[in-house]
This record gives C-alpha cells, structure tokens and sequence, in this order.
C-alpha cells in the first residue's frame, strides 16, 4: 500500500501595518510578498564602552581637582546592544501574477503593479496621533508622536516582529506601453523595536513577547539536547570554571 504523500504548507512573508489608534478594532490588511527573499541579513551591533576608555575621557575633560576626586572611584564599563536590523529584497513580477491567476478572472493587469507597489510604500507614510503608555513615581510617562506607522514583521510560525521600515528602494526594472512597471525589486531596511518601544502599541507588545517566548523555548530545548546528545564525552580537567 502506497502511504499518501505528506502535505506541506508554504507560508509566506508578510508585513502588516498596525492601526496607530490602540483602540481601533479593525482587522489587519497584511501585505504577502509574491516571492519570499531568497536571504535575510539579520545584524546585530553593539558598543562595548572599557574601563580604562571611561578613565581617559575622564582624565581628558576633568580638571586637576575633579581628576584627583575621581582617582580611586570606580568607572563604569560595559555593552551597549543596538536595536537589531533586518535586510532583505522584495521582488514584483506581473507576468508571475497573470500565470498564477485563477482560470476564468481577468488576465490584463492595465496598471502593473503600480497597485503593490503603492501598498508598500504607505507603509512608510507619516502618521500624526501621539501615543502615550502610564507611568509612575519611579517611572516617566512614555509618549511618543508617531512618526511612521507601526509594521509587523511575519516570516514563518515563530516570528511575529515589530519592526520600523527605516528605507526602502525601489528599483523598476521593466515597464509595459504605458509606462507602467511590470516588474521590480525593492530593498526593504527593516528596525527591530526594542521592549520599551514595542509597549507603546498592544499589537507590536503581543506580537514582541510571542517572538522572545519561542526564542526561549526553542534555546531551552537546543541546550537540553545538546546536553544528552554529548552526556558521554569526557572533558578535559583543569578548567577554570564548571562545565
């Protein structure tokens, strides 16, 4: 007997655009892409700040009495991460379009896909309704006018990011007798918002928890299979610290 073959879904990327209004209750509109990039360019950066750095800035800008006050103080060191960035190339094809349309509907397409490309680029138009979250004594209030909407990131089951577009370039490449582009790429540069700027919204909130949440779990896991798988193997002796 012949088992059936296995049925697998393909997703795809998406960005949807989040209502400023928290209290809007109106369903989101994602924006599926028609190819999904072939890569994505995740960079991660940080400045390390040293010791001795924050001695000599301090020695540089002090005077004499300040400088002999502060011999002997401890001096702040550290790592500063920043927001992570997202890179990746969108692709636009109104021939892939008309092939892939339903047999029977309409396969002249008279504006190319000006219609995509007008979608993609609201995602970058100005929003002016300010956005405040409550704080306490300990706590200033955050409040923030939007000057961008607010995006979520969707690649696949576990990855839900809030993010904001910082650029994007269009390149059209082929254009139909009416000077409309029928095809195209975009180069989408995409910033991770961080906790703090992720509570400003509920929706990019959620959607930051479900993010971290699987990226906890699936290290948690890693880290136990990884434990059993070499449970066998001996470690040298000698180190310094607890393996």
């Amino acid at each position: 007997m012949t088992r059936p073959r296995q049925q697998h879904r393909f997703l795809k990327g998406a960005l949807v655009e989040v209502p400023v209004d928290p209290q809007a209750d109106s369903p989101l509109d994602p924006i599926y892409f028609q190819f999904n990039p072939e890569t994505l360019e995740r960079v991660k950066t940080g400045q390390w700040t040293s010791a001795q750095s924050q001695r000599q800035k301090a020695e540089d800008t002090t005077r004499d009495r300040e400088f002999r006050r502060l011999r002997g103080k401890k001096v702040k060191a550290g790592f500063v991460p920043q927001p992570e960035k997202i890179n990746l190339t969108l692709r636009l094809d109104a021939v892939e379009k008309v092939l892939r349309a339903p047999a029977g509907s309409d396969s002249e397409i008279p504006e190319g896909i000006l219609p995509e490309l007008a979608a993609l680029e609201s995602l970058m138009k100005k929003a002016r309704t300010e956005v405040s979250v409550g704080g306490s004594r300990s706590s200033p209030t955050l409040s923030r006018t939007r000057e961008i909407p607010l995006v979520l990131f969707i690649w696949g089951d576990y990855r839900v990011i809030p993010v904001t577009i910082l650029s994007m370039t269009i390149t059209e490449q082929k254009f139909d007798y009416l000077l409309n582009p029928i095809r195209a790429e975009i180069r989408v540069s995409l910033q991770v918002l961080e906790e703090e700027d992720a509570k400003l919204n509920d929706d990019a909130y959620q959607s930051y928890q479900f993010t971290e949440n699987q990226k906890n779990r699936m290290k948690t896991e890693f880290l136990r299979r990884q434990q059993e798988a070499n449970s066998w193997r001996p470690l040298p002796s000698g180190y310094p610290v607890q393996l």
